[in-house]
């Protein structure tokens, strides 16, 4: 099971997970070969169909967490997490580049917004425990 680690003085900050994120992201988009170098090949994708788009996992606490996946399914997994005020639908904007890259794009909804259900009280660190258990599943 993937766990992050901290050290125990460091306190993350939003601009340091999205520097992580951007990071991450242009690793994987450098480390993954393009599967297919003509364009107009993967332009007939850009519809994903339903049945990627609107995912459901049932957390352990009961809530809902909605997510969508693009590019290739048995492709290099990547967690994109979207932004205020966007949901799991954002990511059909990288579905073609998804698959020329061979990357499979997997996007969480946070809580309260599209499928995924509200969390009261919730801290903005609560958050890694629903992708955490995303990512295992």
């Amino acid at each position: 099971m993937w766990r992050p680690t901290l050290a125990s003085n460091h306190r993350p900050t939003v601009s340091a997970a999205l520097f992580d994120l951007l990071f991450n992201i242009s690793a994987a988009i450098r480390v993954v070969p393009p599967t297919c170098n003509n364009i107009a090949a993967t332009a007939s994708r850009r519809h994903t169909p339903a049945n990627r788009v609107d995912k459901v996992l049932t957390l352990q606490d009961r809530r809902t967490l909605g997510y969508a996946e693009y590019g290739n399914p048995k492709g290099f997994p990547l967690l994109y997490l979207h932004g205020f005020p966007s949901s799991r639908l954002e990511g059909s904007a990288f579905d073609d580049i998804a698959w020329r890259r061979n990357l499979r794009i997997i996007e969480p909804d946070r809580p309260g917004y599209g499928l995924s259900a509200f969390q009261p009280n919730r801290r903005i660190l609560d958050y890694l425990e629903d992708t955490q258990s995303l990512a295992d599943h």
